[in-house]
């Protein structure tokens, strides 16, 4: 399989507008970081992996490239379909790979896609919004001062309306709405 090594090359483009941060699910994320990488350095026998990230517009854009053996076009939708493998290409796997990363770029709000060509390699994108997401209304209930604060000040970003319930008793019970402007 592996003749030479694989070289593994992290960058961020140099661009200074690409974000140190993002607000998403960090599981999520690493599981299909973990997935593209984990492909790219299975179906690359010499060459390199590339992981970049860079912002176009409202979105970060993180690319896994590669210059392995490639996907012929005709197939490249097919490979997001469970259970697909490409034919010929058998290295291991269930063909669930992409698919899951395919949909849990979904939930996070984004999307993947991927071009390839056959004996060049492939690239494939996760494009995620920049925008920090709005949860609409959150009732924060603890009797605790002190935790309420740190929630607070996390929720506060994010949410259009925080309400918090406090009171040591259920018959101490009090509201207090803050807006965000």
């Amino acid at each position: 399989m592996c003749s030479q090594p694989v070289e593994v090359i992290v960058s961020a483009d140099g661009d200074p507008d690409t974000p140190v941060t993002i607000l998403t699910d960090e599981v999520a994320l690493t599981s299909i970081l973990r997935n593209l990488l984990s492909n790219g350095i299975k179906y690359t026998d010499h060459g390199e992996v590339r992981l970049s990230a860079r912002v176009a517009g409202p979105r970060l854009e993180i690319s896994v490239a590669d210059t392995g053996i490639g996907i012929p076009a005709g197939l490249h939708e097919h490979v997001f379909e469970e259970f697909y493998q490409v034919p010929g290409l058998r290295r291991g796997g269930t063909g669930l790979g992409l698919p899951y990363a395919r949909r849990l770029a979904a939930i996070l709000g984004g999307d993947l896609t991927l071009t390839s060509e056959p004996d060049a390699g492939t690239t494939v994108v996760l494009g995620l919004p920049l925008r920090t997401p709005s949860v609409g209304t959150v009732l924060l209930a603890d009797d605790d001062a002190a935790f309420r604060g740190v929630l607070r000040g996390l929720l506060e970003a994010f949410s259009n309306h925080l309400m918090s319930i406090f009171g040591p008793r259920e018959d101490d019970v009090a509201m207090v709405a803050v807006r965000r402007t």
